[in-house]
């Protein structure tokens, strides 16, 4: 099972922990390491990634935010 199915998948808390592997959790954590390396290692673009205010007017960057979200919020509904 990848991370994106241990995430991905609707569980209560006590179901989801006893079916998560110990190999499942050293993944998880392998992802969240190399996240925050990222984010150390390549500032700017973390920045440029979680501060919208920096690029929130730039109709390109606009444009290109709404392609990437429409597989995650089909019709441009978000939220439940």
């Amino acid at each position: 099972m990848a991370v994106t199915s241990i995430l991905c998948t609707p569980r209560s808390g006590a179901d989801a922990q006893a079916s998560v592997s110990e190999a499942q959790r050293r993944e998880f954590l392998e992802v969240g390491v190399a996240y925050v390396g990222f984010a150390v290692d390549h500032r700017p673009h973390f920045e440029v990634m979680h501060r919208p205010d920096l690029h929130a007017e730039d109709p390109t960057v606009r444009a290109a935010r709404k392609r990437a979200s429409e597989p995650l919020y089909p019709g441009g509904r978000r939220g439940p």
